[in-house]
């Protein structure tokens, strides 16, 4: 896919709006199976935004005005398996979970998350797993008695590739879940997603936002 043209009019720029139409273009390429994205930029133009976005370049053009940069860029959309854990995915599951809430939660005893948690955490839960090349980089586990998405954790290597919102897709339904107060992230990214903070629970042992998505 080639992007041609992506413009937001002066006034209305630092509003996001250019990420949304870089998002749903990157999702148009997804539903057409498309793998390569690429597109080219000026260096007094829109650089700086596709790398934020996970761009490279991979060809550059010398005064081209004269005097100025053109960079040729790119990004290669990586083929996420989202898939049903197996016997054989509890170990590594294991170690991703305590991993990954070790480096969430940095003020809290890394000696508080231990191997065996996982399954514990998840025992009542459906699980989804999504898997890049072989590996297990993440999982999001559901109650469904009660709609709530129990956990939903993605390897620190990981973060930032889509692989959260993908995961969350599998329970596009009304639902609630809950972010540690202590995991601030966590509010921003459910916010870019649609979810709203229902209510503020600070007096518990582990302190947390209620989030709800109708």
């Amino acid at each position: 896919m080639y992007i041609s043209v992506l413009f937001v009019d002066e006034k209305h720029r630092k509003q996001g709006l250019g990420h949304i139409l870089l998002e749903a273009m990157e999702q148009e390429a997804k539903s057409l199976d498309i793998k390569l994205i690429h597109l080219n930029t000026f260096d007094f133009q829109a650089k700086d935004f596709y790398l934020k976005h996970g761009y490279e370049v991979f060809g550059v053009l010398d005064d081209c005005p004269q005097g100025h940069k053109r960079y040729y860029m790119k990004k290669v959309r990586h083929v996420i398996d989202i898939r049903k854990p197996t016997e054989k995915d509890i170990l590594e599951l294991e170690k991703l979970f305590q991993l990954t809430r070790q480096s969430t939660f940095t003020t809290r005893s890394s000696e508080t998350f231990q191997i065996g948690d996982y399954q514990k955490s998840t025992a009542d839960d459906e699980v989804w797993v999504a898997e890049d090349s072989g590996v297990v980089v993440g999982f999001v586990s559901i109650y469904t008695a009660d709609n709530f998405i129990h956990n939903l954790f993605i390897h620190p290597k990981h973060q930032g590739k889509g692989i959260g919102r993908q995961l969350l897709q599998i329970a596009e339904r009304p639902m609630t879940l809950k972010a540690a107060i202590d995991n601030p992230k966590a509010f921003t990214f459910y916010e870019k997603y649609g979810w709203y903070q229902a209510s503020i629970h600070s007096d518990e042992d582990e302190p947390y936002i209620l989030y709800r998505k109708n």
